[in-house]
């Protein structure tokens, strides 16, 4: 159903972040004078001068659990969970949901798009597989989670879009790629989305009929009519293989062509090539474009070298497993690790097994998820010293004092970090003021 005509319907925009303006932007650009509602529970967000301007537009300032007010139609952000009761009684009483995402698509239906999502790694595989787009001169946007919303490309004209989808945007959309990759699916979001089963349906609502899609090499395929099933990783597929990457048994080249740490990174960069030889590229002619990508922020970051001291920012790591992943990327070199933040209950017992024979760690535990790693640790007395710090400042120090030459001060909190930040940004930047003071470079 498409949204209606807010001059004959009450249409109400949820989020007066950037995908809340993105939709307020676009909407604005199709019906100048109509009456529009804006709801945010953050009263600065409505504040915004371009709000505050427009005299049709009212805006209200919305409790946590408040019911929503009325409206015919709502567009509602990504972050704001699906799964509220009161969206459900709006929904039993006739409102109606979207998103910009499903908005866009309907502006912009025959588009080539590309999805990607995964637990962990869907953005810098997205960014990295729309770097190679382009260097084969292909113009890509990249859009979706990774920042800029698809609403802001209404008018943009390209030969593909990747965009990169999270499991809150995957929940309710209603309409599927061409093309669709996912890296992985491990514990995620649990809060949001209320239990793992439904966060691990929604992630899997990337898939449809008559796709290509590029999975897992663990993953089993769905039951869906047409289209191609592929398995990254296997030996058909490009692999790794002796330090190198392979398609089938042609080796390709070196592994460390990609000049991005640990074997997770390597191991998604077999999905984008896998993806790309799907698509007909030759994958000789974007070995150029491989040796010149560069990481994103907040992901396996050196942010400096002093006194013989690696200090990185892996602030974006909000679960155990991404933890893990970045603690194999640290070549067995001396690492004091900060973990810890918003506690949302995941479970660690993966990390306590892997990291048993880990001789070389000292870990400093942040709250909250933090210290109950700690007391996890404690009851089965595992071998890896853990040291209970208050905040980030104090870890930091502890482990400038705990480091000698050639050792590495690790961020990696495998959570997130509500409470003392206010996004895994700020914190990666806080870290990066702490350690090296200065800032990370996308200048947050």
């Amino acid at each position: 159903m498409p949204l209606s005509d807010p001059h004959q319907q009450r249409v109400a925009i949820w989020g007066a972040g950037r995908e809340g303006l993105a939709a307020y932007h676009w909407l604005r650009s199709r019906h100048p004078d109509a009456p529009l509602a804006l709801w945010d529970e953050n009263p600065e967000a409505l504040e915004q001068a371009v709000l505050e301007q427009d005299a049709a537009l009212e805006r209200t300032l919305l409790r946590k659990e408040q019911p929503l007010p009325e409206a015919d139609w709502v567009i509602k952000s990504p972050g704001i969970s699906l799964y509220q009761p009161r969206i459900e009684h709006a929904i039993a009483t006739g409102t109606h949901f979207t998103s910009g995402s499903n908005l866009w698509r309907r502006l912009r239906p025959d588009v080539p798009v590309i999805a990607v999502t995964g637990t962990k790694g869907k953005s810098t595989s997205a960014a990295l597989l729309a770097h190679l787009l382009n260097a084969l001169g292909q113009k890509t946007i990249l859009a979706g989670n990774i920042g800029q919303p698809l609403l802001e490309t209404r008018d943009a004209q390209a030969a593909w879009w990747v965009v990169e989808l999270s499991s809150y945007q995957l929940a309710d959309l209603d309409w599927s790629a061409e093309t669709a990759l996912l890296l992985n699916l491990q514990q995620e979001h649990l809060d949001w989305h209320g239990s793992l089963q439904r966060y691990q349906q929604d992630k899997l609502r990337i898939f449809a009929a008559d796709q290509l899609r590029i999975h897992p090499l663990d993953f089993k395929p769905l039951p869906l009519t047409g289209g191609q099933w592929l398995a990254y990783g296997h030996k058909d597929q490009v692999h790794l293989q002796d330090g190198s990457f392979f398609l089938g048994h042609e080796r390709l080249y070196p592994a460390d062509i990609l000049p991005l740490p640990g074997p997770h990174n390597r191991h998604n960069a077999c999905a984008i090539l896998t993806l790309l030889h799907a698509l007909g590229v030759d994958l000789h002619s974007v070995a150029s474009a491989l040796e010149t990508f560069r990481g994103l922020p907040h992901r396996l970051e050196t942010v400096c070298e002093r006194d013989g001291i690696r200090w990185i920012n892996d602030s974006i790591a909000t679960t155990p497993e991404a933890s893990l992943a970045a603690l194999a990327a640290m070549d067995k070199r001396p690492v004091v690790m900060m973990v810890g933040g918003h506690d949302r209950g995941l479970d660690w017992s993966t990390f306590l097994r892997a990291t048993k024979m880990e001789r070389q760690l000292h870990l400093l535990a942040l709250p909250d998820s933090g210290h109950r790693l700690a007391e996890l640790m404690a009851a089965v007395q595992h071998p890896v010293p853990v040291e209970r710090v208050d905040d980030l400042e104090t870890a930091v120090s502890r482990a400038r004092i705990l480091l000698s030459e050639g050792g590495i001060g690790l961020l990696s909190p495998g959570a997130p970090s509500y409470g003392q930040y206010s996004n895994y940004e700020q914190r990666g930047q806080a870290f990066a003021q702490l350690a090296c003071g200065k800032v990370t470079r996308d200048g947050c």
